[in-house]
């Protein structure tokens, strides 16, 4: 074929690979089999993760390949999944299903080289558009082996091959460190939020300020209000929304999912206003005590497991937030949680409201906290954030 490198030729699948053997297991009924079927296969590492174990009487009907270490096993069901694989030494002897073709590698190919192949887009796009059927899409193995296959010199394969399972080697890294991410940041935030509200994250920019360390002040004494919201029924169309417990989504309010009220007297009695905290005061315990601040995105009332905070002029909002929904908060909220629903529900209110000095450390000067040294605060917060490019943590 024009255009290949010096040495490279074109030929069929089928004249580089060997023959298989076929069994039949339920001829010797009490003998154990290894069974690897297409859900064997891992199709996002294209690796055999598991395999079934039975004995002959009990073997499915497609049970009847026999493989060999180093076979590529190529799944001819729904061939875009992409279930590819090599058999390991560890399944050396084990069945396979007619389901899935068993490509042995001959001496002109390295079997490594045959796997790339065949993993290839272009492989298994052309695989794909020769699938019949459509409730159950297959090719056939004669599709399969009649494909053809670009085949440098064996050394040069092997040279290809050491790059390609190195590339592949980088890009499992990869994919472990991503699945990773999510934890990292978790415990990020945590960390973080331990550090804001023990004092340790302002601790330098409070010395250069010339302002003492923190003091302990009860909730009750610097925010007020602290009541249930609409016990009224809700409906899927009104003129105002109601938030509800699930709308309060990871330190913010989540405005999908909503309900609405037309009743004017709950409309003027519940009504949000800027800088209110709304704090969910039941439901499983993980739950309890998650907290998001109202910034009138739009009008709303909050419905009757919601408690309203509103802070005085000592607490900003944001701060507040931030240090309920602290490890710190968290912690109390278990500190104080029953079991029981409504115990739980009028215990936590009177420990919200009077007692809880734990997540409130809130920083003063001359005993009085003020908020432009709340804003500074949460203006370093944010910037520490930011540095480790975590900012939607902070509220940005």
């Amino acid at each position: 074929m024009s255009g290949l490198p010096s040495g490279w030729a074109e030929t069929a699948i089928s004249a580089i690979i060997l023959p298989f053997d076929s069994v039949d297991p339920r001829a010797v009924p009490s003998a154990e089999f290894r069974y690897i079927d297409i859900g064997s296969i891992d199709n996002t590492r294209q690796q055999i993760s598991s395999h079934k174990t039975f004995p002959g009487r009990e073997a499915p009907s497609r049970a009847r390949r026999i493989v060999k270490a180093g076979d590529v096993l190529f799944s001819t069901v729904r061939t875009y999944l992409k279930n590819i694989a090599v058999v390991p030494p560890s399944l050396d002897g084990a069945l396979t299903s007619t389901g899935i073709s068993v490509l042995r590698p001959s001496e002109a190919v390295d079997g490594r080289y045959l796997f790339h192949w065949v993993c290839s887009d272009p492989f298994v796009t052309a695989m794909s558009k020769a699938q019949d059927g459509t409730m159950y899409p297959a090719v056939t193995d004669r599709d399969v082996v009649s494909a053809s296959i670009s085949l440098p010199p064996l050394a040069e394969q092997r040279r290809i091959v050491a790059k390609l399972d190195a590339l592949m080697a980088r890009t499992a890294r990869a994919r472990t460190d991503i699945v990773r991410i999510p934890t990292l940041i978790a415990t990020y935030k945590k960390v973080l939020l331990s550090a804001a509200f023990s004092g340790n994250l302002t601790r330098e920019w409070r010395r250069t300020k010339g302002f003492p360390d923190a003091d302990k002040v009860e909730l009750g004494s610097v925010a007020s209000d602290f009541t249930y919201g609409s016990a009224a029924k809700s409906s899927r169309s009104g003129m105002v929304p109601v938030l509800r417990m699930g709308n309060i989504q990871n330190g913010k309010l989540d405005w999908t999912d909503l309900v609405y009220t037309s009743d004017l007297a709950e409309i003027e009695k519940y009504r949000l206003s800027r800088g209110d905290v709304l704090f969910n005061r039941t439901n499983s315990p993980e739950l309890v005590g998650k907290t998001a601040l109202y910034n009138s995105e739009r009008p709303a009332l909050y419905a009757g497991y919601l408690i309203r905070i509103r802070c005085s002029n000592k607490l900003a909002p944001a701060y507040l937030t931030y240090c309920l929904n602290s490890p710190i908060g968290r912690d109390y909220c278990w500190s104080v949680k029953t079991d029981a629903v409504s115990p739980f529900i009028s215990h936590y209110f009177c420990m919200i409201e009077r007692s809880c000095d734990v997540v409130c450390w809130l920083f003063c000067r001359r005993a009085t906290l003020w908020r432009r040294e709340t804003r500074e605060l949460l203006e370093l917060f944010r910037a520490a954030a930011a540095a480790k490019k975590w900012s939607r943590w902070a509220g940005g």
